[in-house]
C-alpha cells in the first residue's frame, strides 16, 4: 500500500515525463520540494518496483578524463 505522500510523488513522476523518463529536478521542481527529499522518495518507490530509478553517471569521469590524448596548445612564435 502506497502513502499519500509516495502517491503524490508517483503522479509527479507521470506528469513531468518526457519521452518516457524524468529527472530528479524537474520532479522535485514540480512539487516544490529540496532534491533530497525528492530522492528518498523516489528511491523508496524504485524499491517497491513502481518506477525505475537509475543515478546518472557522472561525465566524463576521471579516468576517461586522465586517458584523452593530450593536444599541444602552446602558440608559436614566429
Amino acid at each position: 500500500m502506497l502513502s499519500p505522500t509516495e502517491k503524490r510523488y508517483l503522479l509527479a513522476v507521470l506528469l513531468t515525463l518526457d519521452e518516457g523518463s524524468t529527472r530528479l529536478k524537474k520532479v522535485s521542481d514540480f512539487l516544490r520540494v529540496k532534491m533530497p527529499s525528492a530522492k528518498q522518495i523516489l528511491e523508496e518507490l524504485a524499491s517497491k518496483k513502481l518506477i525505475n530509478y537509475v543515478r546518472r553517471a557522472p561525465f566524463p569521469s576521471q579516468k576517461r578524463v586522465q586517458n584523452l590524448p593530450r593536444k599541444n596548445w602552446s602558440a608559436s612564435t614566429t
